[in-house]
């Protein structure tokens, strides 16, 4: 055998043999997928009722709205069963007043922690008293309810002005018997819901 055929021999098998070895084969593991971000929508602070009456700046915003005078005239609540006071004082809320002393004027709000289920019992006690659902024009309310009426009880006629709005887990109650237009009482439900906000 000739040198050029023994060199043509070997590059050949050389050749051949290099197709047969194993080659390695690279480091190749499954994509790791990025784990699905579960991004929650970041919830308010929960609300914070207040613990007393003892408001100076609830006080000064309704001494201001023409209740000259007005101090804390909250009164010691004895509220009858079936009544929306009941169940507000009931499920933890707080009932103040403020107004002139030995009027009939003034005004009265509620905090009330609540939930789905207590704002329906709430809602149909409203229905049944003749207090509609409404949206609140300047307030950026979740849902609300409102009545304004003259009442009459034992022949004595009162007028009845009452909002009840509800902000996520907080419900307010604002009830006069001095207003007329659902308007009237934004003031003090920006001011109840300042007090309420951490």
């Amino acid at each position: 055998m000739t040198k050029t055929a023994r060199i043509l021999l070997v590059a050949s098998l050389a050749v051949g043999l290099a197709g047969c070895a194993p080659t390695p084969s690279p480091d190749v593991t499954a994509p790791i997928e990025p784990a699905a971000s579960s991004t929650a929508e970041p919830q308010p602070p929960a609300s914070v009722i207040p613990s007393s009456c003892d408001l100076p700046e609830m006080v000064e915003l309704i001494d201001g709205l023409g209740f000259t005078g007005a101090i804390d005239v909250t009164p010691p609540w004895e509220p009858a069963d079936g009544t929306v006071l009941k169940l507000a004082l009931d499920n933890g809320g707080i009932a103040c007043a403020w107004g002139p002393p030995n009027t009939d004027a003034g005004v009265v709000v509620y905090w009330v922690s609540v939930d789905d289920e207590l704002w329906a019992d709430a809602s149909d006690i409203w229905w049944s008293e003749g207090a509609g659902p409404m949206d609140f024009d300047g307030l950026d309310e979740d849902a609300g309810f409102f009545v304004a009426e003259d009442v009459g009880v034992n022949g004595n006629e009162f007028a009845r002005w009452e909002l009840n709005v509800r902000f996520g887990s907080l419900w307010i109650q604002v009830g006069t018997s001095s207003w007329t237009h659902p308007a009237d009482g934004n003031d003090v439900v920006r001011k109840a819901l300042e007090l309420a906000t951490p």
